[in-house]
């Protein structure tokens, strides 16, 4: 147990009583389960009074993975930071359902902004400037071996089509929310790009695949093919977090999709262009 998670409830609950004062009596009690154990927010007229250690779990119980969340008091929290959050009923807990807004990212713009809208977007560009980019690396490619390069420019245009798809379905779907769904039906991977295998796991086959035949093409220097196998490996493993790990918080999936997001790849986008233009221009006219 967090002494101090369990500090700053107490701290909080406090601060909310010395602002509304002693409400009439109505008790309530709100199980919680935080930190491994189970706990009873006792409040009267729907004001927190106190939180209580339970030696059993109630029947059903909110389910939270940061004592910040139980009384929250402040500025308004990313719908990312609750993925790991949800309602107990029985032996089985039932996620948080999917909402499609992020509270104030600043305190002048972005009220209210619409992230699935920004990712949407993002994934829709991106696969279709990716597969430029492909289509360019594997044409140079094809001087080594024409019949890899084949492979490897299908392996990729698939996983760019693959994700300008998915975020057109995603797209659709922001532009013109659905009805609501069971959160059963919601959690559903998509169908497209289930748990992103074209947009992950297909794409760092390709990547791996344009790292081998780099090791045979003198336009490619070896430190840019290390780096290229390394971006494959980590598309891959970004593949397989989401595949097996469910909790996007997890480190074994956050931690991946980090570098290779905001590292590996721009950075190995950079490279490829720099590296396309130099053997460009040393090919005699």
């Amino acid at each position: 147990m967090s002494q101090s998670g369990r500090d700053a409830v107490a701290e909080r609950i406090s601060r909310v009583q010395a602002v509304l004062g002693s409400p009439p009596p109505a008790p309530a009690v709100v199980p919680f389960e935080v930190d491994g154990g189970s706990w009873a927010l006792q409040t009267m007229a729907g004001l927190p009074q106190a939180l209580v250690e339970q030696d059993a779990p109630a029947d059903w119980a909110v389910v939270v993975d940061d004592w910040s969340l139980v009384v929250p008091l402040g500025e308004p929290r990313g719908i990312g930071t609750l993925r790991g959050c949800g309602i107990r009923l029985g032996a089985e807990t039932w996620p948080l359902p999917p909402v499609f807004e992020v509270d104030r990212l600043d305190s002048v713009a972005f009220t209210k902004v619409q992230n699935a809208l920004l990712y949407s977007l993002c994934l829709l560009i991106g696969g279709l400037l990716s597969l430029v980019a492909l289509v360019a690396l594997f044409e140079r490619l094809g001087e080594a071996d024409a019949q890899v390069a084949m492979l490897g420019l299908m392996l990729g245009a698939i996983s760019a089509v693959g994700a300008t798809i998915h975020g057109g379905y995603d797209l659709a779907n922001v532009l013109n929310p659905p009805g609501e769904l069971p959160a059963a039906v919601a959690a559903l991977p998509s169908q497209i790009d289930p748990r992103g295998l074209l947009t992950f796991g297909v794409a760092g086959l390709a990547v791996l695949i344009a790292g081998s035949l780099m090791r045979r093409h003198l336009s490619f220097s070896p430190g840019f093919g290390a780096l290229t196998f390394l971006l494959g490996a980590l598309l891959i493993v970004v593949y397989l977090g989401r595949l097996i790990v469910l909790t996007p918080t997890s480190p074994l999936v956050l931690l991946p999709a980090a570098l290779t997001g905001f590292v590996v790849n721009p950075l190995w986008y950079l490279l490829l262009g720099l590296s396309l233009r130099a053997s460009r221009l040393e090919k005699p006219n």
